[in-house]
């Protein structure tokens, strides 16, 4: 392809770098200037980063991923510091299994957040580690349970909940603004006591009970008479109290769980024991009583309802002829056994209910006959038994 340039008339001068110029720039004048290259300097590799892992060949995924578990489970590392001690020993997993011993994480790995929720589970759960999961998934039974013995021999001076519950106890520090509190405002606030119920459930500080009021001071919750006495001698122990430091390492503390309620024991004072106990068995004794009333009343009331029922006889069929005869139908022999059951051995009334069918001769023989195969002995027996005092089975069976 050949480009032809078709001439143009110039009439003015033309720059030869605006956009008018269509001529193509040809030459040594239109090219760009090449500097020369500058002298090739080595990059700098002392920057002061430790190199905690690289990837390699030499180990396969599988085996990997194996051996970070295995260091997750067993000492409760995480990926970057199993991968951190391959590092070191060469990519070599058996030798960095045995130098996890050294670089074992110790108990303070575990956050306070996570001390307070294992307090939360074991008041929850007690000893059943299997369900502190739902609270701490993260930890294993074995890290649970490692951390459970390391635990329990302090617990009851180390408890995080106890220390914050104390710290809030103590804190001097107003309720409302969380500022420090004025001690001269703080004389006009405290001549009221505070109403909140929070507030009153919570045991002084000083002495350890619980009593209305309450009133919240630099000091701490501080009870009436505590409170008087910090107030007029700016002292906190009472001397009634302490008398001196020993004495404070032979006050008895209530069992745990235990509160104490200074206007419930004073209200006590007032009651004897004895009276107090007098009025329970009485209460008791009514109580028996009513329990007795109601047992005879359904005892008579079933005795009743037994007397009453009976067993409806039989009406026999009716044929016209009535002549006497020796054979036994089907409906006879049933009105024979329920009438001896009633009357005993009492054969005229038999004979009567029967009918006039058979006549008491019949009734005597069959009495005789029949005497073992329907057990008649047994029907009277049964039928003319008394009936017992239902009422003393019943008083028995209550106690």
């Amino acid at each position: 392809m050949k480009l032809i340039l078709t001439s143009f008339k110039k009439t003015n001068s033309v720059n030869p770098l605006s956009d008018d110029d269509l001529r193509i720039h040809e030459g040594s004048s239109y090219q760009a200037t090449i500097p020369h290259l500058p002298n090739v300097t080595p990059l700098s590799t002392d920057h002061g980063a430790i190199l905690y892992w690289q990837p390699t060949d030499s180990i396969n995924d599988n085996d990997l991923s194996d051996y970070i578990d295995y260091a997750h489970e067993k000492y409760r590392m995480n990926e970057e510091q199993a991968l951190a001690i391959l590092q070191i020993c060469e990519y070599n997993i058996s030798n960095s299994k045995l130098l996890m011993e050294q670089y074992r994480p110790d108990m303070s790995r575990w956050t306070n957040e996570e001390k307070f929720l294992f307090e939360q589970a074991y008041q929850y759960y007690g000893k059943v580690f299997s369900d502190f999961s739902k609270i701490l998934p993260k930890k294993s039974i074995a890290e649970l349970v490692e951390y459970y013995y390391s635990w329990k021999k302090t617990r009851l001076y180390n408890s995080l909940m106890d220390k914050h519950e104390k710290q809030c106890k103590f804190m001097p520090y107003d309720i409302e603004d969380d500022r420090i509190t004025n001690t001269r405002d703080f004389n006009s606030r405290s001549e009221s006591a505070i109403d909140d119920g929070t507030i009153e459930d919570q045991e002084c500080s000083n002495c350890e009970i619980t009593s209305t009021p309450m009133y919240s001071t630099p000091r701490g919750i501080l009870c009436n008479e505590c409170f008087n006495y910090w107030q007029k001698s700016g002292l906190i122990m009472r001397p009634e109290l302490y008398r001196n430091k020993s004495s404070l390492k032979k006050l008895k503390q209530p069992p745990k769980n235990m509160c104490l309620d200074l206007n419930s024991l004073k209200s006590n004072e007032s009651i004897d024991p004895i009276e107090k106990l007098e009025d329970d068995i009485r209460h008791e004794l009514s109580v028996i009583q009513l329990h007795n009333q109601s047992i005879e009343y359904l005892t008579n009331q079933s005795r009743q309802e037994l007397e009453t029922m009976h067993t409806p006889f039989l009406e026999p069929n009716r044929n016209l002829n009535d002549a006497i005869t020796s054979t036994w139908s089907t409906e006879e022999i049933l009105l024979a056994i329920q009438a001896f059951g009633k009357y005993e051995k009492d054969f005229h009334s038999v004979s009567r209910i029967i009918g006039p069918t058979k006549s008491i001769h019949d009734i005597e023989r069959f009495f005789v006959e029949y005497r073992e195969r329907y057990q008649l002995d047994m029907v009277i027996d049964m039928n003319s038994k008394p009936i017992t005092n239902l009422q003393d089975d019943a008083v028995l069976i209550s106690r």
